[in-house]
């Protein structure tokens, strides 16, 4: 198993624990350290944590799949250049954000459907 990284500091990944404890996902920081894939769907995610994300350098795939991210979002995820999929299904990010991605994560396989308007 590959270690996160050799020169992460201690206190990024604490606080990468602590935003993946906010979302109720369980880990030590040694098991955080391994983490390869993330299933966060339908989770309410403050947006700008998504930046604690980069620490984790073994990460491959993230489902945020029903989440409640948008466009703002994009600028954390852009940032995770290790990724082989990213799948954002209906959460509110748009078609431009979307492209944003596609044109940044080139060798990430993004799973992306437009979230349907509720008609009243």
């Amino acid at each position: 198993v590959s270690v996160l990284c050799n020169t992460c500091q201690t206190k990024k990944l604490d606080e990468a624990k602590a935003f993946l404890d906010s979302l109720k996902v369980n880990f030590s920081i040694d098991e955080l350290k391994q983490v390869k894939k993330l299933y966060l769907s339908s989770k309410k995610i403050q947006e700008e944590k998504l930046s604690l994300l980069k620490e984790l350098k073994n990460l491959k795939e993230i489902d945020l799949n029903y989440s409640n991210i948008s466009d703002k979002a994009v600028e954390f995820l852009k940032e995770l250049k290790n990724l082989n999929l990213l799948s954002i299904e209906k959460t509110n990010i748009t078609e431009k954000g979307f492209k944003e991605l596609q044109k940044e994560l080139t060798n990430t396989r993004i799973i992306w459907k437009e979230k349907e308007e509720k008609t009243k």
